[in-house]
């Protein structure tokens, strides 16, 4: 299943990423155990959101972070929306990390 909406991918590109391919989509309701769980200011955007279902869609993105492995992008939806997103790698601690920051991630 192929999904790239054009608001992610304006979302991601506004960002100066690009998308390589898509990994997942799932439906996922929040709650405030997911958010204690992963207790990281990337993830206080969806404190709004508990008991709600998001969209959450996975991508992999052509940059490679610092140490030339492979980022993720999660983006976050809400009723269509983009509420927010994290990436993913595993060469940072805790493996988040805020996409807005693509200068740190990637030494680019």
């Amino acid at each position: 299943m192929k999904v790239l909406t054009k608001n992610n991918r304006l979302y991601l590109e506004e960002l100066g990423w690009s998308i390589k391919s898509f990994d997942t989509k799932e439906t996922r309701e929040i709650s405030k155990d997911s958010l204690a769980f992963n207790d990281s200011y990337q993830f206080s955007f969806l404190e709004k959101y508990v008991g709600k279902e998001l969209d959450v869609t996975t991508y992999e993105l052509n940059e490679k972070d610092i140490e030339g492995d492979n980022i993720q992008a999660i983006l976050y939806e809400y009723n269509g929306e983009i509420i927010g997103s994290v990436g993913k790698t595993k060469n940072a601690t805790p493996g988040i990390v805020n996409l807005e920051d693509k200068d740190i991630i990637t030494n680019e």
